[in-house]
């Protein structure tokens, strides 16, 4: 099985026809410029994401209180089934 991660003896890495093309991508990603963030929109990014966290908060709370209200209601149904069970 060949995983393409050893070099056989008749070979070498870095020879073949498409190395030329993969050089030029290697050269130009580690030339790439990384731009830096102004600390006013980095202070921006982090408040869009509070407010995201806290709207996601919100949702979460209220599918909790939706859902322990379902089962509660849930609960009564079965227990008057039960108790009408018993009195028939």
């Amino acid at each position: 099985m060949d995983t393409g991660n050893r070099v056989e003896p008749d070979e070498e890495w870095g020879k073949g026809p498409d190395w030329a093309g993969m050089e030029r991508l290697i050269a130009l990603a580690r030339s790439a410029h990384r731009a830096e963030l102004s600390p006013e929109r980095r202070a921006e990014i982090v408040e869009r994401m509070l407010e995201r966290l806290e709207r996601n908060e919100i949702r979460r709370q209220r599918v909790r209180i939706f859902v322990a209200v379902a089962s509660a209601v849930s609960l009564v149904g079965l227990l008057l089934r039960l108790v009408r069970a018993r009195q028939a």
